[in-house]
């Protein structure tokens, strides 16, 4: 079994290449369910930017080689996107490696910079919340609508939302936890603009 490497202390630059959105943080390391959780969101991501894929080049080939366009497939691609891109960004999220504007807060004070990070995690949270609302409740106004070209749910499409929204709620939560409680263990103990920059 590779040994897990503690987060880099070290002020030296990254080397092209390095990934941090792979690293394991403090509850992951120890809960092999939520282990289990995080590698399913990766897996999920993969499946569906696949699906697009496929389905994109698809329309592709029937539109403009076989001159027989079919009907579903530029809508499921665009079902499948909505839902590639809520999967994406909660797996993200898990990840703590949103891009964000932190360059400057690898100059200031530590607990400056602490404190900047514990009132972004608290106005994420705050938005995810009013995001998740705002999804279930256009959720049950399209209940009855059903798309066009597949005859799927409409509700299947922004259900996207509701599901991104909650993981994100639930991992950015996670992480403002572990950055009061465990600071040496938060994935967000070492700015990533900063050891990008070599600051």
């Amino acid at each position: 079994m590779t040994e897990l490497k503690p987060p880099s202390t070290s002020n030296e630059p990254l080397a092209v290449g390095d990934d941090l959105s792979l690293e394991e943080d403090y509850i992951e390391k120890r809960s092999k369910s939520y282990r289990w959780l995080i590698k399913t969101y990766r897996a999920t991501s993969w499946v569906l930017i696949t699906g697009v894929f496929v389905t994109v080049m698809l329309q592709v080939i029937t539109r403009y080689v076989l001159k027989s366009p079919l009907s579903w497939t530029e809508e499921s691609a665009r079902l499948l996107l909505v839902w590639l891109t809520f999967t994406a960004a909660g797996y993200v999220s898990s990840r703590r490696a949103h891009i964000s504007v932190d360059i400057i807060t690898t100059v200031l004070p530590k607990k400056l910079s602490e404190a900047i990070g514990v009132f972004a995690d608290i106005m994420s949270i705050a938005s995810s919340i009013i995001m998740l609302i705002a999804g279930i409740l256009l959720v049950k106004i399209v209940m009855p609508v059903t798309l066009p070209a597949t005859g799927l749910p409409t509700y299947l499409l922004y259900s996207a939302a509701v599901v991104g929204f909650a993981i994100m709620l639930v991992h950015t939560a996670i992480g403002l936890y572990l950055t009061l409680f465990y600071k040496d263990e938060s994935l967000d103990s070492d700015s990533p603009a900063g050891k990008l920059e070599g600051i």
